[in-house]
């Protein structure tokens, strides 16, 4: 597990010192509260924060990820529990019974300033957590409806000051990666929620940083 990581950091430092390097920046992507380790999931954070190296986690995507970490079950499909609690990440022995965003918060993660994918299932605690250490969230619409994963509360972060970006997660759930289309979908979707003009803003600011995903 942390051997991958190292890994992976090392692959991130000579891509860095790559002469053609230019002003793209290379990140980590940690997959998901669940699907990491504790440890990972610290020493991960932990390096990207002492070296300036940005890190991708998606977090807080599903009713089921959120059932898991707070309650170490899926009530509704208990088959998908045993698919999430695996060697690698969540066990049952390290079920935080928090909520995915609190979790990343108590594990020090946040502190990185994480880019958080989805960010769908999150209370206003939550919330309050991103924007008090200054993370930045994506939202995925496309994916989320493919995935039935609900409707981001895109009105609530940007209450909030939180940095909101439009992205369309991958190919294995969105069916392109035109973020005009993810323009089009948070349109609609959040109609009579935001103003049509304020959904379209969130493609033409600037974005902080560019990830490549090392996993």
């Amino acid at each position: 597990m942390l051997e991958r990581l190292e890994s992976a950091e090392a692959a991130i430092q000579r891509a860095r010192l790559h002469p053609r390097h230019g002003a793209m920046q290379v990140g980590l992507s940690l997959h998901a509260p669940y699907s990491c380790h504790p440890d990972l999931l610290r020493a991960g954070a932990s390096w990207c924060r002492d070296n300036k190296v940005p890190l991708c986690i998606h977090a807080a995507e599903s009713p089921a990820e959120t059932e898991l970490l707070l309650h170490g079950s899926v009530r509704s499909a208990p088959w998908l529990a045993r698919a999430m609690l695996t060697p690698t990440g969540i066990r049952r022995s390290l079920v935080p019974h928090r909520s995915p965003v609190a979790y990343l918060a108590s594990l020090g993660v946040l502190a990185a300033r994480p880019l958080l994918v989805h960010a769908v299932h999150v209370t206003d605690d939550d919330i309050r957590l991103i924007a008090d250490a200054g993370c930045a969230v994506v939202h995925c619409p496309r994916s989320n409806h493919r995935l039935r994963c609900g409707r981001m509360p895109l009105e609530r972060f940007l209450a909030a000051g939180v940095p909101v970006y439009l992205g369309t997660d991958s190919r294995a759930s969105s069916p392109s990666l035109d973020v005009r289309q993810e323009a089009d979908s948070a349109r609609a979707l959040h109609s009579g929620w935001i103003a049509q003009d304020r959904v379209l803003d969130l493609v033409h600011q600037s974005f902080p940083w560019c990830l490549s995903h090392t996993h």
